[in-house]
């Protein structure tokens, strides 16, 4: 914002001096040859004037005259012979042709004489007089105000533009952070042009195609489980009906794969659930320690790569213990299918959070791949094997898990180059069990 205030303000200052010089070097709307032709009118009077007063009173009178008035006109009154080098020969000639009054432009002096005198009276700007010291420091005067005017004339055009701009980018990240209802307001104290008009035709557009997507998404999962059941029913059937040792190794092959798809099914309906936010939280206070040590112990009958906890404190936190647990062991999973020997996983807080942290010493990620990870159906191993297992939701789900409950979840690596999955969750200012 300050480049711009700068930015802006240069152009403007730019745009006046440019503006007021263009006007001034074509004298648009100059009143120049009307004040010239009114001073010429006005000195030739003065000569006839002085002529009028030499013939009556003499010569003396006449002089004296002439410096009353121009000390009233904050001029100055010198007296030059008509031989004098300040004057053009041109000058000479047409004072002694009886033209009783020049002008010299260039240095805005006036020359006059009048009948009765053959001296020549040169009049100029008297620039010491009071009235000129005056007029020159209201004129410096407004000439520096003339800045910080401009700059405030920009700054309150740049704040309203930017608070309206801020209003925007509010709207913008409401709906980047998934609240598809979100829209920008159109009136004449929000709108930014039609900016805001056409941020919310797309976010409309955007909204249908993503509620139409969950739609199809939910409906194909739903839909699918039935034949998936037909087949199981019928595979039973062919159990029973007996079958040769050399076709078991198929049946079993069969079993596996639509074990693995009925679970990608649940996962996949799970996270349409989740992304729809149908039900609310059933927050609960709990002992995260304690939870984590029966979900470890549970988790450690399935793989035989160490699952290490550690623990520095007792914490209590409100969350949804069916949903915390599932999150969580989703990462543990994650993490001991691609561990050498260990996953480590260790609870701390601090003022204001609670830290979770679960590492393991496999294969690193990608910076590239971290900003996707978290994505549904994204998979960084390409390969789809039982082994590895997975279908690219489960991270997905955590991760939607964790932000209900006004957590947040990153990724980093740890010293030996593995991945590390850092949870945050709002920590308790006071006991939860006093809630």
């Amino acid at each position: 914002m300050k480049r711009l205030f700068i930015f802006s303000y240069l152009v403007l200052v730019f745009l006046f001096f440019t503006c007021f010089i263009f006007v001034f070097q074509l004298d648009f709307f100059s009143s120049d040859e009307w004040e010239a032709d009114y001073q010429d009118r006005s000195y030739i009077s003065l000569s006839q004037l002085l002529s009028d007063i030499s013939a009556a009173e003499g010569v003396a009178s006449a002089e004296s005259s002439l410096q009353q008035v121009l000390g009233n006109l904050h001029k100055q009154l010198r007296v030059i012979s008509l031989d004098s080098d300040e004057l053009s020969a041109d000058e000479k000639q047409r004072l002694r042709e009886n033209q009783r009054y020049i002008k010299d432009v260039e240095e805005d002096i006036s020359y006059i004489m009048f009948q009765g005198s053959d001296k020549v009276y040169a009049i100029s700007r008297d620039e010491s007089a009071p009235f000129w010291q005056e007029y020159y420091f209201k004129e410096s005067i407004a000439f520096w105000v003339l800045f910080p005017v401009l700059a405030f004339i920009n700054f309150v055009l740049l704040y309203l533009l930017a608070r309206r701009l801020r209003r925007l980018e509010r709207v913008h990240n409401a709906f980047a952070n998934g609240n598809f209802k979100v829209r920008a307001k159109t009136g004449v104290w929000h709108k930014v042009g039609h900016l805001n008009q056409s941020f919310n035709q797309m976010a409309d557009k955007i909204a249908k195609l993503i509620d139409s997507n969950k739609q199809l998404t939910n409906a194909v999962a739903h839909e699918v489980r039935t034949p998936i059941f037909r087949i199981r029913c019928n595979l039973d059937m062919l159990d029973d009906s007996g079958v040769r040792p050399e076709q078991m190794p198929y049946l079993e092959g069969i079993h596996q794969d639509l074990d693995e798809l009925g679970t990608m099914v649940d996962e996949l309906l799970h996270y349409a659930k989740m992304e729809r936010r149908q039900a609310p939280l059933q927050l609960s206070c709990q002992s995260l320690d304690s939870s984590l040590q029966e979900l470890i112990a549970h988790l450690q009958f399935e793989t035989d790569i160490a699952l290490e906890l550690t623990t520095t404190e007792p914490l209590e936190a409100l969350v949804d213990l069916r949903l915390w647990h599932r999150a969580i062991s989703n990462i543990i999973r994650n993490g001991y299918r691609y561990a050498s020997q260990s996953v480590s996983i260790k609870l701390s807080g601090d003022t204001d959070r609670i830290r979770l942290h679960i590492a393991n010493d496999g294969p690193g990620i990608r910076d590239e791949d971290k900003q996707r990870i978290f994505d549904p159906f994204v998979r960084i191993d390409k390969s789809r094997d039982r082994d590895s297992g997975g279908h690219g939701l489960g991270l997905a789900i955590s991760a939607q898990i964790i932000r209900q409950h006004g957590g947040d979840i990153t990724i980093s690596d740890t010293a030996n180059g593995g991945p590390s999955f850092d949870i945050w969750l709002p920590k308790p200012t006071t006991s939860c069990q006093n809630r």
